[in-house]
């Protein structure tokens, strides 16, 4: 399975999940982060209430140690988060993180600043590579979330997320070198 299939077969299914979610509340809600994890031959999931944990990041940390402790080395980790976005103009650096506290408060206060609501995919791989894909959503008069087309962004640029998972990768090349 390709990089690009494995992320936008995790945000397709993120997104039945969501549409799932919203109809059983009745309307808006976001769903709580998954990880998905492979080792080549096993795989499975972690969801876990983030209510629990300070931060996404903790959770993750928290998630990764879980799963690797279950499942060994990786060939393949994608989490899925209900996240807000920006979407970069064409003369935007992509580089310059925001982080959540700033998008939300953009997100609230101006509906024009480009801070969209989408599902995003962060995935890492037994070579150390990443890749982040994205589905942009808006909610309909029924409540229920509009997705737009899957964006395959290519490797990850930088932050909390992208941080935690080069070091959980760097963490298991030593922990199960092999000889």
């Amino acid at each position: 399975m390709s990089k690009s299939t494995f992320i936008t077969e995790l945000l397709d299914n993120a997104a039945l999940v969501k549409m799932a979610t919203c109809a059983d509340n009745n309307g808006p809600t976001d769903i709580v982060p998954a990880l998905f994890y492979s080792n080549g031959k096993d795989s499975g999931m972690l969801v876990l209430d983030p209510e629990d944990f300070e931060d996404t990041c903790e959770w993750l940390v928290y998630a990764l140690a879980f799963m690797g402790q279950k499942y060994g080395p990786f060939v393949k980790i994608g989490l899925v988060s209900d996240s807000l976005a920006r979407d970069f103009g064409e003369d935007e650096d992509p580089d310059e993180f925001m982080s959540g506290s700033s998008l939300a408060d953009k997100f609230d206060s101006d509906p024009a600043s480009g801070v969209i609501e989408a599902l995003i995919c962060s995935a890492i791989f037994a070579d150390g590579s990443t890749d982040t894909g994205m589905v942009n959503y808006s909610y309909g008069d029924d409540g229920m979330p509009e997705f737009g087309k899957i964006q395959l962004l290519g490797e990850s640029h930088g932050g909390r997320i992208h941080s935690i998972l080069t070091s959980f990768h760097k963490a298991t090349q030593i922990f199960f070198q092999k000889g």
